[in-house]
């Protein structure tokens, strides 16, 4: 019991994690990101509502329920704002692809994550009794917080380490790298990328603090 007690408190920060990042995939985030006064402007002379208009294709693309196969057709047939050539090159749309892959694992995961730890809780509370099941979230609460200021220092004190390391993980294809004239670094530039991982530690970090809050009052009454 006490092994699965652990399994559970160290799936947590993983969980709250996925959900966050399945929360950011949404048209809210690039429509927050593209109004703010800091938000750099294109190079190339797209307006900032032409390129949100051309961003939220891509949003819809990852966060639609088909698979990349399936769906790919949304940016491999998406064109320039009044032309017919197409916007993103193959090597762009095999990118997009691999994304939409692994975006498409997170759901996975959430669901996987999700039975395992409400399962867990579940069993931990017939075998221990419930000061057992809020001390187990507590303690995942406060492994999100320890997990999320380490990632939350990488970001801050090494970005670009953190963004190549992440992507060489995740695409060892090396199909992410793109020159600052490709239609995907004008439409998500770096900017949008670091504020992107800032919220998604931030929401994080304060979920998992809000668990251990919650927790700790429980055991309590």
């Amino acid at each position: 019991m006490n092994l699965l007690r652990w399994v559970v408190i160290l799936l947590i920060p993983f969980l709250l994690a996925a959900v966050v990042t399945t929360l950011v995939i949404q048209p809210w985030y690039p429509k927050w990101e593209y109004g703010k006064a800091n938000f750099p402007a294109d190079a190339f002379g797209w307006t900032q509502a032409e390129r949100l208009d051309l961003a939220l294709v891509s949003v819809d693309f990852l966060r639609s329920w088909g698979s990349a196969d399936d769906t790919i057709y949304m940016l491999a047939e998406q064109t320039f704002p009044d032309s017919a050539d197409l916007l993103f090159t193959p090597n762009e749309v095999d990118h997009m692809h691999d994304v939409k892959v692994r975006t498409n694992l997170i759901r996975v995961a959430i669901g996987v994550l999700g039975v395992i730890v409400v399962g867990g809780l579940w069993m931990i509370g017939r075998g221990q009794g419930g000061a057992a099941v809020w001390r187990t979230i507590q303690q995942g609460g406060v492994a999100t917080g320890v997990i999320l200021v380490v990632f939350g220092a990488m970001i801050g004190l090494a970005w670009q380490w953190f963004f190549t390391t992440f992507h060489e993980v995740l695409f060892p294809a090396g199909n992410w790298s793109f020159p600052y004239s490709s239609s995907l670094i004008r439409l998500f530039p770096n900017k949008f990328w670091l504020d992107v991982g800032i919220v998604i530690v931030a929401s994080t970090l304060l979920l998992g603090l809000l668990l251990a809050v919650i927790g700790w009052l429980m055991r309590r009454t």
